[in-house]
């Protein structure tokens, strides 16, 4: 396994003693939160212009969570999200030493 400096693609980050593939699952995790991201300020913006209200308004509306929300589905389902894109990385990573081996 190879350790030097690495330089994490799009963002600039310079990383000391980080393996080769390391830099992968990062930027994988880093690409779920910007996709998540995305589509919320997508669906406030549909939002807004469906109901002819702001932006901002339509954002605070989607991120509150109104009495008898179960909160467990809300970061369940996030948490699924966020655990998946760091397993797919951690799996190719495996088939990659399974092939060199």
């Amino acid at each position: 396994m190879q350790f030097a400096v690495h330089t994490i693609p799009y963002t600039g980050f310079t990383v000391k003693n980080m393996s080769v593939g390391m830099e992968v699952e990062i930027m994988r995790t880093i690409m779920f939160l910007v996709v998540f991201l995305f589509l919320i300020l997508l669906i406030a913006q549909v939002d807004a212009v469906i109901y002819k209200s702001y932006l901002f308004v339509e954002l605070k509306r989607i991120t509150r969570l109104q009495p008898g929300t179960n909160l467990w589905m809300v970061y369940l389902f996030l948490c699924i999200g966020f655990l998946f894109s760091i397993w797919i990385g951690i799996k190719e990573k495996l088939d990659k030493i399974r092939k060199r081996s």
